[in-house]
């Protein structure tokens, strides 16, 4: 699973935090950072619209998304730092103003987010570029879903739910696996709930991508409530390679170690040689050395080949031919 550090407008206006952001993703493990790009002046239309709920709420729609943004001038300094770090970089495009400067720049995948994915147009202009293309659901039914999954097959597709913070119950992570099982498309998370049991259990299913936000200790930002501190996404970022860890891709073979320690045939009582085998000399206990437990049925009676002393395992070699 890819794990992606959403930067978002955590940068609070500052370079220097943005390029701090991408420090702490790549410290923590992330394997790629996401910024935003979308032009100021006409990602909203100015009506006056206040936010009703949420950690936003009685704001100013157009002033915080002008508050928000990344201002387009740190794009390539953003990139070439992430580059020299060693970790990658991509963005959201949310027009076709910002997918042109993006293009520009080189970007090298694009996502499109849950208010934009439904704009099916869009979707094609941006897969024209030839480069992946990221979209998530957060506002797609079914058949949008199906729509996109047959439109444009190689589209990633993140399960989005677009609450701030979000209920983890709303996620249904059960799609992951009935996603990729019926369309075959690449399947992740977008997750803005708290905590790690969303990005875990969507690891736990086999998601292809988790894409959280990142926040500095300590900031208040517009997204912090619903962001992670780099030791709360490092913690994440192992708690999820455990998990893919641990569900493996094959049945796995017992170590010597532990076989050793498998029950066996021992003598508890002792054998004369040429003496029939009861019940009574022969008992299943730990550790391995003698023969199969299981075998014990089929040896009462048997005689054996030679003299057996209490507290030996009792092998094929010891039995009368």
């Amino acid at each position: 699973m890819e794990i992606i550090s959403e930067l978002s407008c955590n940068h609070s206006g500052s370079l220097q935090r943005a390029k701090d952001l991408i420090t702490a993703a790549f410290d923590a493990g992330a394997d790629a950072v996401k910024l935003q790009c979308w032009d100021r002046d006409s990602m909203v239309i100015d009506q006056g619209r206040t936010i009703a709920s949420g950690p936003w709420a009685g704001r100013n729609m157009a002033d915080l998304y002008r508050e928000a943004w990344t201002p387009w001038e740190w794009f390539p300094p953003l990139f070439e730092y992430a580059a020299k770090l060693g970790i990658g970089m991509f963005s959201s495009v949310f027009d076709t103003k910002a997918l042109a400067f993006l293009e520009s720049i080189g970007c090298p995948r694009y996502k499109i987010a849950s208010f934009e994915a439904l704009d099916f147009g869009f979707i094609d202009e941006v897969s024209g570029t030839d480069k992946p293309v990221i979209l998530s659901t957060g506002l797609m039914n079914m058949a949008d879903v199906i729509t996109v999954a047959m439109g444009w097959p190689e589209a990633w597709q993140l399960l989005c739910v677009s609450e701030y913070p979000a209920n983890p119950a709303s996620y249904n992570l059960g799609r992951i696996q009935a996603l990729k099982r019926t369309w075959h498309v690449h399947v992740g998370v977008s997750d803005h709930t708290l905590g790690s049991a969303v990005p875990i259990a969507a690891a736990a299913l086999g998601a292809d991508m988790l894409e959280k936000h990142l926040q500095l200790t300590g900031d208040d930002t517009l997204d912090s409530m619903f962001s992670m501190t780099p030791k709360e996404f490092a913690g994440m970022v192992r708690d999820c390679r455990d998990t893919e860890s641990a569900l493996g891709n094959d049945y796995p073979e017992p170590s010597e170690t532990a076989l050793s320690f498998r029950r066996s045939l021992w003598v508890v009582k002792p054998l004369a040689a040429g003496e029939a085998i009861t019940s009574a000399h022969i008992i299943s206990a730990r550790p391995a050395g003698g023969l199969p437990p299981d075998s014990l049925a089929g040896l009462l009676g048997h005689r054996v080949a030679r003299s057996l002393d209490v507290g030996r395992p009792l092998r094929e070699e010891d039995l009368a031919r």
